[in-house]
């Protein structure tokens, strides 16, 4: 059956495990994913289809490392903490150039001068008078959007940077040990040699007054060497975010092709293998994510339901099935519901859809009569003999 898009497709728990997927496929399956996280396969289904109402704060902690996604805290204190949800966070992921656009922009000097003079003229007399509570709310929503922005900043920070909290530059250190050296330290020495001058600023000695003042040079471009440092800080951060990255692919000592051999299925005769190729072959440009899915609901009227088709409003299309069905059925629910993959969520069983699941069929009985010459039972039951 075709269903619009459910809880899982736009839940952000299930969205920060498929995004973190895509560089370790120990997060792809939900069970994988529950043994990664010491969880069991029933909870993490909970989470991800909405159907925990409140979410414990050690799971959602332990989420957020695993996967590599620090927003899920702020999502946590957004929207399921009732003290967190009073602060200023953002759990918007965005690039690294456009928050930082956006944090010049509101450290403006002439916005910061005018900040500072309506909080003298509001703490002049010690006292908040009715007249001025309108300026004092405007400064307040300034403060509050630059705070979020911050956060942002912070969330980009968190997923680049190594868990020691810096970035480091590999065998950049001094002979003959050529240890790895930190971003900011390269910077200093690229800054020492070049733009001496530039460093007689003491402030550039801690590490955060380095990186703000980095995002102010990005406006010179390549006219002024602080501006070429700028451009090789910012692509530093994200050949660090690259690397972090890769190496949750290294963390599981397997090659690309053994990658791929774990996804290959065991059984020579496969039949969910087989309903797939057919799909492909048919619907070579369709996309979809297949799981199992114990927790499907039956319709309020009592009528079973063995699988469903989610069209998420970001365009993905998942599958679910029933897994306590006998193979044979749940191949047929398989090829049902990628029929409704195949036609799009507008088509529901009429002849548009049953004429894509008959193509389905037809295709997948083929395949099996070119794999099995001989007549190995490896076809669906024709559903129109039913």
């Amino acid at each position: 059956m075709g269903r619009d898009a459910t809880k899982a497709a736009g839940n952000p728990w299930y969205q920060a495990r498929k995004k973190a997927a895509e560089y370790d496929d120990r997060l792809c399956s939900r069970e994988s994913a529950a043994e990664q996280l010491g969880m069991s396969v029933s909870s993490l289904a909970d989470a991800e289809l909405g159907n925990t109402k409140f979410m414990p704060v050690d799971k959602a902690v332990l989420m957020a490392d695993r996967y590599n996604a620090p927003w899920l805290l702020n999502h946590y204190c957004l929207n399921e903490c009732p003290i967190g949800c009073r602060h200023s966070l953002s759990d918007e992921v965005v690039g690294i150039d456009r928050v930082t656009v956006k944090l010049l922009k509101s450290l403006k000097t002439e916005k910061l001068g005018e900040v500072k003079d309506t909080l003298l003229d509001i703490a002049a007399d010690g006292k908040i008078t009715e007249d001025e509570k309108p300026a004092l709310q405007e400064v307040l929503a300034y403060l509050d959007d630059l705070a979020k922005t911050v956060s942002e900043l912070k969330t980009i920070g968190e997923m680049a940077l190594h868990e020691d909290g810096d970035a480091y530059g590999s065998k950049y250190g001094p002979a003959p040990d050529f240890s790895d050296a930190t971003l900011n330290n390269v910077t200093r020495d690229i800054l020492q040699k070049y733009s001496p001058e530039t460093l007689e600023n003491v402030r550039l000695k801690d590490d955060l007054e380095l990186s703000c003042a980095t995002s102010e040079w990005l406006f010179d471009g390549i006219d002024t060497i602080e501006g070429v440092v700028a451009l090789l800080y910012t692509m530093a951060w994200a050949f660090a975010e690259t690397r972090e990255r890769l190496r949750m692919y290294e963390e599981t000592r397997l090659s690309p092709m053994a990658l791929k051999d774990r996804l290959i299925a065991p059984f020579q005769n496969d039949m969910f293998a087989m309903v797939w190729g057919a799909f492909k072959k048919l619907y070579p440009d369709k996309e979809c994510e297949i799981y199992w899915e114990p927790k499907i609901r039956d319709e309020e009227d009592g009528k079973p339901v063995y699988g469903l088709t989610d069209f998420a409003d970001d365009g993905s299309v998942a599958v679910f099935v029933k897994p306590s069905l006998e193979v044979a059925d749940a191949v047929e629910v398989l090829a049902h519901e990628l029929a409704h993959v195949a036609v799009g969520i507008e088509h529901d069983h009429d002849e548009v859809w049953q004429e894509a699941f008959d193509k389905i069929f037809e295709e997948y009985n083929r395949i099996g009569s070119q794999m099995f010459p001989d007549g190995e039972d490896s076809a669906m039951d024709d559903p129109d003999e039913k």
